[in-house]
């Protein structure tokens, strides 16, 4: 049933229409236009028996794609779901699925706008409630680089720097405090990165209160996220974490 709701929302409050484009060619888009349209979008979309459904949509380099759907309010699991993906000349992007229903949006450059089973832009009072925002993309290794202004030094560690380690697809975090693994969950909505419990091992070293520092001030928190090249910055109201890529 729930697997249903969103192409069966789509379909209810799709009631005034209008056209992407009126005479739509099957030509595919060029690998540019793909390019920008890669990445993790997000949105609340509108629900018949509840709030809101917090919909992530990522669609990968490979063509392939994930999403998930979590129904607000109600005790269940997320509905998640994959495939393929392709995108045509005239910035429409098709999910490949089994089922028909929440598998076209059309790309403005800067949001993904759902479209209603025909491939129509949706124009009515909820029009705005099925456009999708880009999420911030912080997938892959950052090294810590500083924490409230107290920098680390490479000297003060025997072999790996310490390092966060985002997986944008599953939501899981790993890295290394200066002696232990650490390793937990997050979450991103817009500009803000919601972090979980962290668990980390139990090895002692002359860097266990620097970084007993770093997991109070990361454990359970919920930070701004500051995105610039290869500086990663994380506010909250009681720290500042600065990381950067690996050189």
């Amino acid at each position: 049933m729930k697997t249903t709701l969103v192409a069966g929302t789509l379909l209810f409050f799709a009631v005034s229409c209008s056209s992407v484009k009126s005479h739509r060619t099957p030509q595919p888009a060029p690998a540019e236009l793909v390019g920008q349209v890669t990445g993790h979008w997000q949105g609340v979309l509108p629900c018949a028996s509840c709030p809101g459904i917090q919909y992530q949509l990522t669609l990968n380099a490979d063509s392939s794609w994930q999403e998930q759907s979590v129904y607000l309010s109600e005790n269940e699991k997320p509905f998640t779901e994959s495939g393929r993906w392709k995108m045509t000349a005239d910035s429409v992007v098709a999910l490949q699925k089994d089922q028909p229903g929440a598998d076209l949006f059309y790309f403005d450059g800067k949001q993904l706008s759902m479209l209603d089973i025909n491939g129509n832009r949706i124009v009515s009072e909820l029009a705005a409630h099925y456009l999708l925002s880009r999420q911030t993309d912080i997938s892959g290794k950052w090294q810590i680089i500083s924490l409230n202004g107290e920098k680390s030094l490479r000297g003060d560690f025997d072999e790996t720097f310490p390092y966060l380690e985002f997986n944008m697809e599953e939501k899981r975090l790993s890295g290394f405090g200066g002696c232990n693994r650490l390793m937990g969950n997050f979450e991103i909505k817009g500009d803000s990165l919601l972090l979980g419990p962290l668990m980390s091992t139990k090895m002692a070293c002359p860097q266990i209160d620097r970084e007993q520092k770093l997991l109070n001030s990361l454990s359970e928190k919920t930070f701004r996220l500051l995105v610039a090249g290869n500086q990663l910055e994380l506010q909250s109201s009681g720290a500042t974490l600065v990381l950067a890529r690996p050189e």
